[in-house]
């Protein structure tokens, strides 16, 4: 870590990252005036009770480590936008998770994540939310209630259905679903005014499904590796018109 020239008390923001570490050095616990921590690719498997005194902590990077259980911890940080929790061997996105009232960015990818909590659906600043490359068969109804999301990337999961209802993400401008079991894509993603690309490569998707077409900001539209995918994968949107690209396939 590049040493700051303030005391450990003053530190606005520190980088830790890939020191080895196995639990959070003393000199950070310290720095009550915290806004940024980096402590991404160590050993941690878990967070002292202590963490909860860095009460002006905005973004936090746990990325990289070996938790096998959402750092309870967490819910202490009422100040926190930003976390990245990617690439550790969390099993489930606990209800405490909503305790995080004004997070904005979520990133809670390749973990081995199966249930995904309802309570989700409070944290209504939430914009980016990424929880691809887990284990998620499902994702709860609530999920409709995350009315800031602008960015969901639930690729490389295990989901067999979407949620029926998502008229709820008005400001959604990227959707992210490929590489899981889907057959059918929910018309309500139809009623959704910004999105811009959808995709939903490597499904099960049986009919394509025109009707997203009518979406007024698409810009790019995959079903690349689906039953209903022949000839036309991909659909672009170039002046307003909508324009299938043609990608012939060996064999």
């Amino acid at each position: 870590m590049a040493q700051p020239r303030h005391p450990a008390g003053l530190w606005k923001a520190v980088s830790m990252t890939s020191q080895g570490l196995t639990e959070v050095p003393v000199e950070v616990l310290r720095s009550k005036q915290l806004r940024s921590l980096d402590l991404s690719d160590n050993r941690l498997t878990s967070l002292p009770a202590q963490f909860s005194e860095l009460a002006r902590l905005e973004e936090l990077d746990i990325s990289a480590n070996r938790f096998t259980q959402w750092p309870l911890v967490l819910s202490k940080l009422k100040r926190l936008v930003s976390l990245r929790i990617d690439a550790n061997q969390l099993h489930e996105l606990p209800s405490s998770v909503a305790r995080l009232r004004r997070l904005e960015q979520l990133h809670a990818s390749n973990n081995r994540i199966r249930h995904v909590s309802p309570a989700l659906g409070r944290l209504r600043r939430l914009r980016i939310l990424h929880l691809d490359s887990n284990r998620i068969r499902r994702l709860p109804v609530e999920v409709n209630q995350l009315t800031s999301l602008e960015v969901l990337n639930v690729s490389e999961n295990m989901l067999q259905s979407a949620p029926r209802y998502m008229s709820g993400l008005v400001h959604l401008r990227r959707l992210d679903a490929s590489c899981n079991r889907l057959r059918l894509v929910p018309v309500s993603i139809g009623m959704l005014p910004e999105l811009a690309s959808v995709l939903l490569n490597n499904n099960r998707i049986e009919r394509f499904p025109e009707w997203i077409l009518s979406l007024p900001r698409l810009v790019s539209f995959s079903v690349v590796g689906n039953p209903c995918a022949r000839r036309g994968d991909v659909i672009e949107r170039s002046r307003g018109v909508p324009r299938k690209t043609v990608g012939e396939r060996a064999g």
